[in-house]
């Protein structure tokens, strides 16, 4: 999916469960973030408590699924994003995850 297509699915209201945002431009990829934290938080007050935002060269495969499996709490959903997500070691059980996201 390019970034006008993701960018018009979130606008709908109907974000992929699973995204990969990667590029030189941080500034969109950045912009990415935001948008979808905007459409799934209209309320800034529940961004705390609905997103978190973990680095891919300090968090581990183990740390993402557990974030990821998370249950909402005081929110309809969860975020977790991943900055430079290219650090991370492959890992199959975030591949397999990926495929089969938690709904919520």
């Amino acid at each position: 999916m390019d970034f006008a297509a993701f960018t018009r699915a979130v606008e709908r209201g109907q974000p992929p469960p699973v995204t990969l945002v990667h590029g030189g431009d941080h500034q969109l990829v950045a912009d990415a973030l935001d948008l979808v934290t905007t459409a799934l938080f209209p309320d800034p007050s529940l961004v705390a408590l609905g997103r978190e935002v973990l680095d891919g060269e300090s968090a581990t495969g183990a740390d993402i699924l557990r974030s990821a499996a998370t249950l909402p709490l005081m929110t309809a959903v969860r975020l977790v994003a991943v900055r430079r997500a290219q650090a991370l070691a492959p890992e199959p059980a975030v591949s397999a995850y990926a495929r089969d996201p938690n709904p919520s």
